[in-house]
């Protein structure tokens, strides 16, 4: 039935067809014998499209389960803060101890925060209608309801990035990421003298070919774990030539 008002609706609005509609809704006897009775008038023709806009109302506002469950998804979505995760800054810190790597995790989560709020757009964009118009088909109810999801689900990836940018700008590494340290500063020590120069060329080969590539908050680690190894392996090697002169 709400679909016939619908079309009535959004139609020609022939009075007389839908004076026929109001009948088959039985909603009030009196208005309707006043309609049958006086004919199409300006109060008559005023009077019956404003009882089928608030039936049509009404009929909106009895949502189905599935349409429950994908509002209910959706005001998760619009809880989600307008305003990003900040850093908070004590007196004793007013900078970040690594900055290079700092600034590329900020910006890893600020890049993700942007395309939440793009879905999130879209989103609140295709669930906007006309009035007299099924905003709710139960393919674009299905949809919604993944979008919103995906949205639930990219906001709390959102959040764990924020927090690491967080954790990386009192901290100046990544977290747990101090074996990795560890393993960087003792990974070549084994290597026997006639090793140090290859070896030192490769990591110079291989830390210009990482410098090329975005940078990402794990690359940042990489380059510069590169760049303590390169600063020892130097020392090494300059060490053996001085002895050699």
């Amino acid at each position: 039935m709400l679909d016939i008002i619908r079309a009535w609706l959004n139609g020609t609005r022939e009075f007389y067809s839908g004076v026929i509609l109001y009948e088959k809704l039985q909603h009030n006897p009196k208005i309707l014998s006043v309609l049958k009775t006086n004919g199409k008038t300006d109060w008559g023709y005023n009077k019956l499209q404003e009882e089928l806009l608030r039936i049509c109302q009404e009929l909106k506002a009895q949502k189905t389960p599935e349409q429950e469950a994908t509002e209910n998804i959706i005001n998760k979505v619009m809880a989600i803060q307008k305003t990003k995760k900040t850093v908070v800054v004590t007196s004793d810190n007013f900078s970040p101890v690594n900055p290079t790597l700092y600034d590329a995790c900020k910006k890893e989560a600020d890049l993700l925060y942007k395309q939440i709020m793009n879905q999130r757009a879209l989103l609140f964009a295709d669930i906007k209608g006309d009035a007299f118009l099924n905003v709710n088909p139960p393919d674009k109810v299905e949809t919604r309801a993944r979008m919103a999801i995906d949205i639930v689900k990219d906001y709390q990836r959102v959040s764990e990035l924020y927090d690491k940018a967080d954790y990386v700008y009192k901290n100046g590494s990544l977290p747990a990421s101090d074996l990795t340290e560890l393993d960087a500063q003792d990974k070549y020590s084994h290597l026997t003298d006639e090793l140090v120069k290859p070896t030192l060329d490769n990591l110079r080969k291989n830390y210009n070919k990482k410098k090329k590539l975005a940078p990402t908050p794990e690359r940042i680690v990489s380059l510069q774990e590169h760049e303590e190894s390169i600063k020892k392996l130097e020392g090494r090697w300059h060490s053996l030539k001085s002895k050699t002169i």
